[in-house]
């Protein structure tokens, strides 16, 4: 059972390189083939997740079955996003959770 180490909201930069717990409700799901992006919310705000081959063929896997307004629990690692990449729209727009 994976206990919820932080909430959506609280994944900045600072978190970078750490390894996380999330619990939440899957708010959209955008599959690209090879690579599933999840954006994961809770009371706090919303992370987006990814989901690939290269870090994970379970979870890639896993990822295939969900929908939006599942519940999920997610556990990863914080990633910084590239400067190209950033999401000025959410909080934890310069973060990602792989």
């Amino acid at each position: 059972m994976i206990k919820r180490t932080h909430h959506c909201g609280q994944l900045g930069v600072e978190l970078a390189g750490k390894q996380v717990e999330l619990k939440g409700w899957v708010q959209r799901r955008r599959d690209l083939g090879q690579v599933i992006f999840l954006d994961v919310r809770d009371r706090s705000g919303i992370v987006q997740t990814v989901c690939s081959p290269d870090i994970s063929k379970s979870a890639l896997g896993a990822a295939d079955k969900i929908r939006n307004e599942y519940i999920v629990a997610i556990k990863g690692t914080v990633v910084e996003r590239s400067a190209n990449a950033v999401n000025e729209k959410l909080a934890t727009g310069q973060s990602k959770f792989m």
